[in-house]
C-alpha cells in the first residue's frame, strides 16, 4: 500500500457568501474572451472518450485494448467541459461556494449550508453565479482545446483506479511524480490508456458574459495565475482530465491574448489586451478578486497544487 496522493481541503465552518443572481439581460460588467494557451506538465494527459480499441495481432508486451483518447471530427482534444469542470472545482474551493457535485452518501457529511444552491431562491453562491446551476445558465465557459503540433500519443499502463471510501472535503489530487510499472504486459486489474506526452500543447478560449473583475479574479486564482513584474506566471497547474489517482493532468494555463467589449451602450467598444497591457488587466483582477478569495482554502490548494518529487503510486493505496 502507498501513500495516497491526494488531499482533502476542509469544508469552511461558515456557510457560502450568496449574491443576487446576475441577469443575463443586463450588461453592466466584462463581456469577452482570453486566448489560452495548455501545456502538459505531468508525465502524461488522458481525457476519456469512453470508448476502446483493440489490437488483435498484438506483440510480446504490447496493449491488447486500451482506452481512447477524446477526439473531435477525427482530432484529439480536450472538451471544453472537462476544462470548465475542473476550473470550477477550484473555484468553489477557494471562495467558499457550495459543493455542487456530491454523491448521496457524501450529502449528509457536507450540510445543508453547502448544499447544491437553488436559484429559486433569488441568490447563488460565487460558483453557482459564474458556472451556472439548474435552470441559470452560467457566464463562464471553455472552447474546446486542440493541439497546436503533431501529437504522438502513447499507450500507458495504469493500475486501476478507485474511489476513497470516505469524505473529508474536497479532494485534490497532488502533483506528483509519475511512476511507470515494470511490466507492460496485459494483467488482471490494470488498464492501458492513450495519453498525449509531457510538454504536448492546446490552445482553448475562455468565454465570460457580463462579469466583473472581482468574479474574473477567483477565475484566474483558479487557473493558478500570479503577476510578477511585467509578466503572468503560474503559481501551480490545475488537474485536468482522468487519471489522476495515477498522477495523471497536470496542465499549466498560459494567457495569451484578451479581448474585452463595451456593450453598455447602443454603440460597442471593442479593447484588445496583449503583453504589459495584459499583464496589467489580469493583476487588476486578481487584486479585486480577494474580495471573493477564502484564503485559508486557496493556500491548502497551492500547497496540494504545487509540484512535488514524491513519486505516485503504482497500486492500491
Amino acid at each position: 500500500m502507498s501513500s495516497k496522493p491526494f488531499t482533502f481541503i476542509p469544508i469552511p465552518r461558515e456557510p457560502p457568501s450568496k449574491g443576487k443572481i446576475t441577469p443575463h439581460t443586463e450588461f453592466q460588467h466584462l463581456t469577452g474572451k482570453i486566448d489560452l494557451e495548455v501545456e502538459v506538465s505531468s508525465e502524461y494527459l488522458f481525457v476519456g472518450s469512453g470508448s476502446y480499441e483493440f489490437n488483435p495481432r498484438r506483440r510480446q508486451g504490447e496493449a491488447d485494448v486500451w482506452h481512447v483518447f477524446h477526439r473531435s471530427k477525427g482530432t484529439i482534444c480536450i472538451p471544453g467541459s472537462s476544462i470548465k469542470g475542473a476550473v470550477r472545482t477550484l473555484v468553489e474551493a477557494i471562495s467558499n461556494s457550495c459543493v455542487s457535485t456530491l454523491k448521496s452518501k457524501e450529502r449528509k457529511a457536507v450540510g445543508k449550508k453547502h448544499a447544491r444552491c437553488n436559484p429559486e431562491e433569488g441568490k447563488l453562491c460565487v460558483g453557482c453565479n459564474l458556472f451556472g446551476a439548474a435552470g441559470y445558465k452560467g457566464r463562464i465557459s471553455f472552447s474546446d482545446a486542440f493541439p497546436t503540433g503533431d501529437v504522438k500519443l502513447v499507450k500507458v499502463k495504469i493500475g486501476e483506479l478507485f474511489t476513497p471510501k470516505r469524505f473529508k472535503g474536497r479532494k485534490i489530487y497532488e502533483n506528483r511524480r509519475f511512476q511507470p510499472l515494470d511490466s507492460q504486459h496485459p494483467e488482471a486489474n490494470h488498464r492501458f490508456v492513450e495519453a498525449a506526452p509531457r510538454n504536448t500543447k492546446f490552445k482553448t478560449t475562455l468565454h465570460f458574459e457580463n462579469v466583473s473583475e472581482e468574479e474574473l479574479g477567483i477565475v484566474f486564482h483558479a487557473l493558478g495565475w500570479k503577476t510578477e513584474g511585467d509578466k503572468v506566471n503560474t503559481a501551480f497547474s490545475i488537474k485536468v482530465g482522468g487519471a489522476k489517482p495515477r498522477c495523471f493532468g497536470a496542465v499549466t494555463i498560459k494567457p495569451v491574448k484578451a479581448t474585452t467589449w463595451n456593450i453598455k451602450n447602443l454603440k460597442p467598444s471593442l479593447t484588445t489586451y496583449t503583453g504589459k497591457n495584459l499583464t496589467q488587466f489580469i493583476k487588476e483582477c486578481l487584486s479585486k478578486g480577494k474580495k471573493l478569495l477564502h484564503e485559508d482554502a486557496y493556500n491548502k490548494l497551492l500547497e496540494a497544487l504545487t509540484p512535488k518529487s514524491q513519486p505516485c503510486p503504482t497500486r492500491g493505496y
